[in-house]
């Protein structure tokens, strides 16, 4: 038996041994969004879309599902989606793309997203950025992702996403959890990944940290974000972006709802559906 360590290229790889977990998540939401109605359009809001992976055989479930999405929203660039929050402009169904770790696979999302005129904002972190070997991707993955072996973007690839329309933004160097990690190594997770990216990219304006739970951060890392100068930080906590509730003259907390691409477009809609109903605007621990 071979011991050599490969790539994953296809979501059906990436979901191998958790087979069990998928059935019964599976069943518990397809009999959840059989009674969903269509995502409702009556609430104006922002609702931002994260991404880790877009595999081989997800590219045409993505590209089905922005088909349906652009329905009934407009698509607008990170930027302007924080610019809409904190000037409280939020005057209609908008959603907003973003990835998270930096994969090569990103590239086939984007080429997905140039057929539907969107510009994304991608978190990535220096020092994944050009593992091109399976062997140490492997390394990585285990050890920070709790992966299989994925191949990462290189800056060239990041420089293509720029001129592409995309934006870049930091998820740390190392992809650690930064409530573990001392004054020292917080600053340097935090404020000096904003200028190791920016030697190759340019001005960043945007923060997403690891995990992404309201636990997994905390206030010194908080005053850490408004230090660099980065004018947004994200969470992985899903919910939306409503009018009126938000102090606009902080730097905004984002909630964002993940995406997987392989899963059946009514599971992702349930959720959209869910969170902007009973998720609307929560309050962070930690402002």
């Amino acid at each position: 038996m071979s011991n050599k360590v490969n790539f994953i290229e296809e979501y059906r790889e990436f979901t191998k041994g958790r087979v069990l977990r998928g059935i019964i998540r599976h069943g518990a939401l397809d009999a959840l969004s059989a009674f969903n109605p269509i995502i409702s359009t009556k609430t104006n809001r922002i609702q931002f879309l994260y991404f880790h992976h877009v595999f081989l055989d997800e590219i045409e479930n993505l590209e089905k599902l922005l088909k349906r999405l652009s329905i009934h929203h407009q698509f607008i660039p990170y930027s302007e989606a924080i610019h809409r929050i904190q000037t409280n402009q939020i005057d209609g169904n908008y959603i907003t793309w973003s990835s998270d770790d930096g994969f090569k696979n990103n590239l086939a999302a984007a080429q997905v997203f140039r057929r539907f005129n969107i510009s994304a904002c991608f978190f990535v972190n220096p020092s994944s950025i050009g593992i091109n070997n399976p062997a140490d991707s492997k390394k990585f993955c285990r050890a920070r992702l709790n992966l299989p072996p994925v191949e990462f973007l290189n800056w060239e690839d990041v420089n293509e996403l720029q001129n592409e329309g995309h934006e870049i933004g930091s998820h740390t160097i190392n992809h650690l959890r930064l409530t573990e990690l001392n004054n020292f190594q917080l600053h340097e997770e935090v404020v000096t990944s904003k200028s190791l990216i920016e030697k190759h990219c340019g001005e960043i304006q945007h923060f997403a940290y690891p995990y992404g739970r309201w636990s997994d951060f905390n206030q010194r890392g908080m005053s850490l974000v408004r230090e660099a100068g980065y004018k947004s930080c994200a969470t992985a906590e899903r919910g939306c972006h409503t009018a009126g509730t938000r102090d606009m003259t902080a730097i905004p907390i984002i909630q964002r709802d993940l995406v997987i691409a392989g899963w059946p477009k009514r599971h992702i809609e349930f959720f959209m559906h869910t969170n902007m109903l009973y998720k609307k605007n929560i309050a962070s621990p930690w402002k």
